[in-house]
């Protein structure tokens, strides 16, 4: 494609792969709901992209596919992160992040609960990044 588009051909790209749509493309244009929201640099276009593919809260998401997750005995409804107190998903490796979610819980905790969280890549999806912790100990 890039050949194609280097003999001075338009070439239209569609995907959701934002590693591919990078490194293929210069221009963007976002569509929702089939308006523009945005029409530019191909970056720009990626990184509102993101942006608002996280601004949908959990309550939002339909509680089969949130079962589909787990067993349902402990939902995440809302989770949303900060850096120096502003809530944002944009993140330097080296930069502190706080996670704040909030959870459903319909049983007891008495098996014990541990939380694991893996970051991904926003492009490739690859695992750059995991945390585990126990909250509640086995009784």
């Amino acid at each position: 494609m890039k050949d194609v588009s280097g003999q001075g051909r338009t070439v239209l790209f569609v995907s959701h792969n934002l590693q591919a749509v990078s490194n293929l493309c210069t221009t963007g244009l976002l569509l929702n709901n089939g308006t523009v929201e945005v029409s530019g640099d191909i970056e720009e276009c990626v990184k509102r992209y993101l942006v608002s593919s996280r601004s949908v809260g959990l309550s939002n998401v339909a509680k089969e596919d949130r079962l589909k997750r787990t067993n349902g005995n402990i939902l995440f409804e809302e989770i949303k992160a900060t850096k120096n107190g502003e809530e944002t998903w944009e993140f330097n490796y080296d930069q502190d992040i706080l996670i704040h979610f909030t959870t459903k819980t319909r049983v007891n905790l008495e098996e014990g609960l541990s939380f694991y969280m893996a970051l991904k890549h926003p492009y490739s999806g690859e695992i750059i990044s995991n945390y585990k912790t126990v909250i509640t100990e086995k009784k």
